[in-house]
């Protein structure tokens, strides 16, 4: 830039009111905000992408179609941007892991649809059903391993408190 336009630029800057200065601030503060949150930069239906993937904003009510929620990137932040994803891989999974607290309604040692394992264990942590019937296996030696009518026979004779199978009464 020669050094004649380079006046000319300072001459017609220096004429500006503040007024005109700022109301130009604002416009290129506003065109900045507008092309970072995307508006004008892609078509009408990008930005109504309302299926799974899609960038969401969690302030807006059905932001993500039916069956997904909008997941923010920054929790923290009432209102913020997130991503259209299901509930589990926003939320996590939606039952109590093995090893927590059954829910209060769920019966020890019985079947309890809140943990993820379907069971609600002895001492009211959620567990893996364990196998007492016959067949199954079970450990000698130990307070009743088996279901009703049914005994631990040894897999290995004589040796206590070694693995066995659940068998009728009688039959080891």
């Amino acid at each position: 830039m020669d050094q004649e336009r380079f006046d000319r630029l300072t001459r017609q800057f220096g004429r500006s009111s503040r007024r005109s200065v700022l109301g130009g601030a604002a416009k290129a503060g506003a065109a900045l905000v507008a092309a970072w949150l995307g508006f004008g930069t892609h078509p009408a239906d990008a930005r109504q992408c309302r299926d799974y993937g899609c960038t969401c904003n969690g302030g807006i009510y059905r932001s993500c179609r039916s069956g997904l929620v909008c997941c923010p990137y920054s929790p923290g932040v009432p209102g913020g941007l997130g991503q259209c994803l299901t509930e589990d891989e926003c939320y996590g999974p939606q039952c109590i892991n093995s090893g927590e607290a059954c829910a209060p309604y769920c019966g020890w040692g019985t079947g309890c649809p809140d943990c993820c394992s379907g069971y609600c264990g002895d001492f009211g942590v959620c567990d893996t059903p364990r196998c007492t019937g016959a067949g199954c296996a079970c450990s000698t030696g130990t307070y009743l391993p088996c279901d009703f009518g049914l005994t631990c026979c040894p897999l290995q004779p004589g040796l206590l408190g070694g693995p066995g199978v659940c068998a009728p009464e009688g039959s080891c």
